[in-house]
């Protein structure tokens, strides 16, 4: 991580810690699969909270 930045440093701190707790949660019962899904929604939500999601359906790309 690059020192010069602590404000995305944190984010990705958080983004890691809530990834590490779902597949902390889904333990080895769970299959891989079925916590990844889970991560990616996660992450998504964290995105959007945080208003990093990017929607390219709204950026005029053409």
């Amino acid at each position: 991580m690059d020192r010069s930045n602590a404000a995305i440093n944190r984010i990705l701190e958080e983004a890691a810690d809530l990834v590490g707790r779902e597949k902390e949660a889904a333990g080895n019962v769970e299959s891989t699969e079925g916590y990844k899904g889970r991560q990616i929604e996660r992450l998504k939500e964290f995105a959007a909270i945080h208003n990093l999601w990017i929607d390219f359906n709204v950026l005029s790309l053409v």
